[in-house]
């Protein structure tokens, strides 16, 4: 042969076959391919499904062979290329029996091969696609090199079931499609499963399809088009959206430690081709507004790609509940870009400002939380229009005024807020002051209906009424002379007076120190203000000892032993609040009886926990949420380093207490309890005691919290203080049950708002930092960790 030989490619004849034949023998001999050997290798060269079969010259000489099939049963790349891009494998044309002279090897004698297949199976309008040994690496590279696309790996199973591995190839991508520039099929079959997710789903949100894209990354192969699309798409959509944030508006959805989830910025420049391939044919508003704004935002800030943001954003239906999973978000992202898109982007300002208007223009209200986000956003933004100042703050108060809406109270205040929003606008001082006046009478009636639905007493009540006599203050005196406010206000506050008087009324008096709220408040608040964020949280989980259940018992025998009614009638009986006998405790004959002394402390445990979310709690609540501002974030870093809080559970854990940091202790009670009990059960699995119980037929279930914490082990691990708290608050009958009232839905709104409620939440703060506040107080030595003069008065 020539140094540089013409290579000459042409159909097989017949008269062929026995030169191929030899060729094949001495490839075998050097490669061991093909792997099913050649005893036979004229039969191993006849073709059953024949699309063509091409040989290759060099000098004269044959050197080499290709040949294209229609897919059969046992090849494995038309099925898979089926499966990506919903194609029918009928479309493919198999590639194979491809060898190349060892002699012949290294002078593009396979490129050209392979070339003339793809041509041949295009003209036949199919995909060329092929199997490939793992071994072949020879052969792989002469793929590869042309851009041919991994599909995956497969068994080649061949000889009576011998398994060999290989892999499953595509031909290049953009020799396959014309309907798109470059690798087409891809996007075709990329587009086509997401239109399939989103038909099964009905879901376009972003978050939601990052999960979706996240699956399909995993299953697609390594080093191709297809991994790459899905990858870069999960990194696009899985980011949390913060319209308040110009510099960087996408935040992780999830941080672990030094970790986090990935963000649009991590992606890398093939990424961003990637999503410049698909963005253009995205016909999912959402998706395609958030892939159109990480291009304008990481690539090249160009006005095409933010006016198609922009008009992507528009197209997005604004209606309750995809506000609420997420197109609030987007809406105030588009908000964003408009207003700092200067007079060029003013006809689409003007668009967003119309598609914003168009909830208020029901006849019938929507979801309240929904339109006074709506609301917000026109409000706060620089596309209103001055006479969209009147007309929102009007159609705001006609919402607090309808039918629906003014039975609830809440509701009713938000409305009103909201338009006072507006109102202030418009600097009419007379407006607020009637805004003002309208939300303090609503915040009278929301305290007389908690008071009716939780007597005999109620610190809600207490706090509504507080907030009610705010308000009124914040009305001027003309208007309250001319409008008679006066006399409301006195009336007001004597009722505040006398709800206070009754939550002390209800106080079981106790053979102990005398107790001065006052002072109690007040060393609260000393004791926790002024401090770091840490500092501050930690002082007001861990600033008061626990429950003094030795005094407490002692108070309770001494009660039994002076009681003439316990003597006589030999037991206590526990109520719920709705009536049903929830606790019989008889006295026990021997001193000791771990039932019955339960009985005794929680008579002085129920007055102690009102007392402290009074003192306590409600103060330092309020001194927390002056000075510092806990986001979920924050809180979550700190709760990874709590061993309480399981790794795989931090998060339930960070919802949880954050819903109580805001005052929301419903959300917290629904979520905590079931952590508290999974945590007390682990910490029982590391000490080997077995929680498990079994029934009849020996099948086996976990224990639930009230079997737990009546476990010895139990008592032992958390100490008899803890235990008892635990115990009084989540897992005891004749306790407050909190564990058991939540999951059942015995708890009212009014229940969990309560001095029990905002109790029970504490202590979880209290448990899940438990062993973190031991290591930060070895960390302050020297350092005063408890309010010393809490500390007495409080036991």
């Amino acid at each position: 042969m020539t140094d540089n030989p013409a290579i000459v490619i042409r159909p097989r004849r017949d008269d062929d076959l026995d030169e191929l034949a030899r060729i094949l023998v001495e490839v075998h001999a050097h490669d061991g391919y093909p792997v099913e050997g050649v005893d036979d290798p004229r039969a191993w060269l006849h073709l059953e499904r024949p699309l063509g079969a091409w040989m290759a010259e060099l000098d004269g000489q044959v050197v080499g062979h290709v040949a294209l099939t229609q897919p059969g049963p046992q090849d494995h790349a038309p099925s898979m290329w089926a499966d990506l891009t919903t194609k029918p494998k009928e479309e493919t044309a198999v590639l194979g029996r491809l060898f190349i002279s060892p002699g012949a090897r290294g002078k593009r004698v396979g490129a050209e091969l392979t070339r003339t297949a793809m041509r041949a199976a295009m003209s036949e309008g199919r995909t060329a696609v092929l199997d490939v040994m793992a071994k072949d690496k020879a052969a792989r590279r002469v793929y590869e090199t042309q851009n041919w696309q991994a599909l995956g790996a497969v068994d080649h199973i061949h000889s009576g079931g011998i398994r060999e591995p290989a892999f499953a190839y595509v031909a290049p991508l953009s020799s396959v499609d014309s309907t798109f520039k470059t690798d087409g099929a891809v996007v075709w079959g990329v587009l086509k499963r997401i239109g399939r997710e989103v038909e099964r789903t009905h879901e376009t949100a972003p978050a939601i399809l990052a999960l979706y894209f996240h699956e399909q990354a995993e299953k697609a192969p390594d080093g191709g088009l297809w991994k790459l699309l899905f990858h870069t798409l999960e990194g696009a959509t899985s980011a949390m959206l913060d319209p308040a944030n110009w510099a960087t508006p996408f935040s992780p959805a999830a941080r672990f430690g030094d970790r986090r989830s990935i963000l649009p910025q991590d992606l890398d420049e093939a990424s961003f081709s990637a999503l410049a391939l698909i963005a253009p044919h995205l016909a999912w508003p959402r998706l395609a507004a958030r892939v159109f704004d990480i291009l304008w935002l990481y690539t090249t800030r160009n006005d095409e790609l933010r006016s198609k943001a922009i008009d992507n954003y528009l197209a997005i239906d604004i209606e309750p509940s995809g506000w609420h999973n997420g197109v609030g978000e987007e809406c105030g992202r588009a908000v964003a870009i408009l207003i700092r898109g200067g007079k060029r982007l003013r006809e689409q300002r003007m668009k967003m400002r119309d598609k914003l208007l168009i909830p208020f223009q029901e006849p019938d209200p929507l979801e309240v939380s929904f339109l006074l986000s709506v609301s917000r956003i026109l409000r706060t933004s620089g596309i209103r229009t001055p006479a969209d100042v009147t007309i929102m703050g009007q159609k705001c108060e006609n919402l607090a005024a309808d039918d629906a809406i003014s039975q609830n109270p809440q509701a009713q205040q938000l409305c009103l807020r909201e338009a006072l929003a507006w109102i202030r606008l418009q600097d009419d001082r007379a407006e607020e002051d009637r805004l003002t006046a309208a939300i303090a009478s609503a915040l009278a009636t929301q305290a007389e209906e908690t008071r009716a639905q939780s007597e005999p007493f109620s610190l809600a009540e207490s706090m509504i009424l507080e907030e009610s006599l705010r308000e009124y203050s914040q009305v001027s005196i003309k208007y309250r002379e001319e409008h008679g406010l006066d006399e409301t206000i006195i009336k007001t506050r004597d009722k505040l007076s006398r709800a206070r008087k009754r939550l002390l009324d209800n106080m079981q008096v106790l053979d102990s120190e005398p107790v001065e709220i006052t002072e109690l408040v007040r060393t609260a608040e000393a004791f926790i203000s002024g401090q770091s964020g840490t500092e501050a949280l930690i002082r007001f989980a861990h600033g008061i000892p626990l429950f003094n259940t030795t005094s407490a018992l002692e108070a309770g025998r001494d009660w039994a032993a002076s009681s003439l009614a316990y003597q006589l009638f030999g037991r206590l009986v526990i109520y719920h609040a709705d009536g049903r006998r929830v606790s019989t405790r008889s006295p026990s004959s021997s001193p000791g009886d771990p039932a019955e002394d339960f009985s005794l402390m929680f008579q002085t445990y129920s007055t102690y926990v009102p007392l402290v979310t009074t003192a306590w709690i409600v103060p330092g609540l309020d001194v927390l949420g002056v000075e510092h501002f806990f986001d979920l974030e924050t809180l979550h870093r700190l709760l990874l380093m709590c061993p309480e809080v399981p790794y795989d559970r931090s998060i339930a854990w960070t919802r949880g207490l954050m819903a109580g940091l805001n005052g929301d202790f419903g959300s917290a009670l629904a979520i905590l309890p079931p952590l508290i009990e999974h945590s007390i059960r682990l910490g029982l699995k590391t000490r080997d005691v077995y929680t498990l119980v079994s029934d009849a037929d020996g099948n086996e279930a976990e224990k639930g919290m009230t079997a737990l914490l009546k476990m010895p082990a139990s008592r032992d691990m958390l100490g008899p203080k803890l235990h008892f708290e635990l115990t009084a608050l989540f897992g005891d009958p004749g306790g407050f049950n909190i564990r058991n009232e939540v999951a059942h839905g015995l708890a009212s709104d009014s229940q969990t708002a309560s001095p029990v409620g905002a109790y029970s939440w504490w202590m979880a703060l209290r448990f899940a930092t438990h062993s973190f506040a031991l290591q930060y107080v070895g960390e302050q030595k020297g350092k005063a960790r408890q309010a010393p003069s809490s500390r007495k008065k409080l036991e």
